[in-house]
C-alpha cells in the first residue's frame, strides 16, 4: 500500500514538472511571436534629409551686372536675383522697333492702293500726252503733204514722223500708268510686304525675348545655398550663378537591407525623427524605391553587416517650418501594415 501511494507521489510530481514545462515553452512562444508581429509592422531606417536644389543660370552668354541676393537668403517665387548687362540689347531692340514700324507702313501703303491724287494726276499726264499727239500727229501730216509735192526734204519729214512716234508712245505709256494706279498693287507684292513684316516682328519678338531672359528669377520659394558669380564675370549660357533649394517640402535618403524590400512599397506612412529637434514626429511618405540594389555607402547606419546590397528609398515630408536642412541626420519608423 505505501509502495503504491510511492508510485502515485512520483508520477503526480512528473506530470507537474511536464506541465510546468509546457507552460514556460508556451509562454517563450507567444512571447517570440508577440516580438515577430513588432517586427513585421515596423521597419527602422536612418539617413540624411535631402532638398530639391537648383542652380539658377542665364539662358545667354552676358556680363553680369548685378546679383541682388547672397547666401543664406530666403527668396520668394518670382523674385529677381539677377540681371545681365542689357545695353547692346537695348540698342538692338530699338532698331529691330523701327524695322517694324517701316515695314509695317510699307504694307499699309500696298493694302491701300494708289491715293486719288496720283490718279488724278496719271489722268492729267495723260491728257497732256494725248495733247501733244494731236499736235504731233498734225505735223506728221502736213510734211507727208509737202514732201510728196517736193516742197519740204526728206529728212524735215523724217523728223516729224520720228515726233509723231514718240508722241504715240508717250500718250500708251500714261494710259498703263493710269491703268496701274486705278488697279492697285498686285497680290504678290502684299504678300510679299506683309512676309517682311512678319520676319520683322519675328526679329523684335527675338530681341524682347533676350532681354527677358536677361533677367534672372526664381521659380518657389526658397533658401540660397551658395552662389557661383560675382557682378563683372562674363558667364556663358547656362553657367550657374546661384545654388537654390526648395526646403518647403524635403525628403530622407535611407536604404532598405534587401530582405526587406519586398515589405516596403510607395505610399506606405513613416514618422521621422531628428537629434536636433528630439521627441518631434514629422509625417512622411514613401515616394520613391530604387530599381537598382547598390553597396551599402559608409555613411548608412545599420545593425547588420555593412558589406551588402541595399536598396535606395526617399520619404517625403512638408517642412513649412523649415527646421529640417539639408545633410541632416535623421532616423525614420515605416509602419508596414
Amino acid at each position: 500500500m505505501c509502495v503504491f501511494r510511492g508510485r502515485m507521489k512520483k508520477r503526480n510530481v512528473i506530470r507537474a514538472v511536464l506541465l510546468l514545462a509546457v507552460l514556460g515553452g508556451g509562454a517563450a512562444y507567444f512571447a517570440r511571436m508577440r516580438k515577430g508581429e513588432a517586427v513585421a509592422t515596423t521597419l527602422f531606417v536612418s539617413g540624411t534629409i535631402e532638398v530639391t536644389e537648383v542652380q539658377a543660370s542665364f539662358k545667354q552668354p552676358g556680363r553680369l551686372a548685378v546679383r541682388t541676393v547672397d547666401e543664406g537668403v530666403v527668396v520668394t517665387a518670382g523674385q529677381v536675383i539677377a540681371m545681365l548687362d542689357m545695353s547692346d540689347l537695348l540698342i538692338e531692340c530699338a532698331t529691330r522697333s523701327s524695322e517694324v514700324w517701316a515695314a509695317r507702313a510699307a504694307l499699309d501703303e500696298l493694302e491701300h492702293g494708289s491715293r486719288p491724287q496720283e490718279i488724278e494726276q496719271a489722268k492729267a499726264s495723260l491728257a497732256l500726252a494725248q495733247a501733244e499727239l494731236v499736235q504731233a500727229h498734225a505735223d506728221f501730216v502736213r510734211q507727208e503733204s509737202l514732201v510728196s509735192q517736193d516742197v519740204v526734204s526728206r529728212s524735215v519729214y523724217d523728223q516729224a514722223k520720228r515726233a509723231n512716234d514718240v508722241a504715240e508712245a508717250q500718250v500708251r505709256v500714261a494710259e498703263e500708268t493710269l491703268k496701274l494706279l486705278v488697279e492697285g498693287p498686285r497680290i504678290e507684292e502684299i504678300e510679299r510686304g506683309r512676309a517682311t513684316l512678319a520676319t520683322a516682328e519675328s526679329a523684335l519678338a527675338a530681341v524682347r525675348q533676350r532681354l527677358h531672359d536677361a533677367v534672372l528669377c526664381t521659380s518657389f520659394d526658397g533658401v540660397t545655398l551658395s552662389k557661383s558669380a560675382e557682378p563683372g564675370e562674363y558667364l556663358s549660357a547656362g553657367t550657374p550663378v546661384l545654388a537654390l533649394a526648395d526646403i518647403g517640402e524635403v525628403w530622407l535618403r535611407a536604404y532598405v537591407d534587401e530582405p526587406d524590400l519586398g515589405r516596403v512599397k510607395l505610399g506606405q506612412s513613416a514618422a521621422v525623427t531628428t537629434d536636433t529637434y528630439p521627441g518631434k514626429v514629422y509625417a512622411g511618405r514613401i515616394t520613391f524605391i530604387s530599381s537598382e540594389a547598390e553597396f551599402t555607402p559608409k555613411f548608412v547606419q545599420t545593425e547588420k553587416e555593412r558589406v551588402k546590397l541595399v536598396y535606395r528609398i526617399k520619404i517625403t515630408m512638408p517642412n513649412p517650418h523649415w527646421e529640417l536642412k539639408p545633410g541632416m541626420p535623421a532616423d525614420a519608423r515605416i509602419r508596414l501594415d
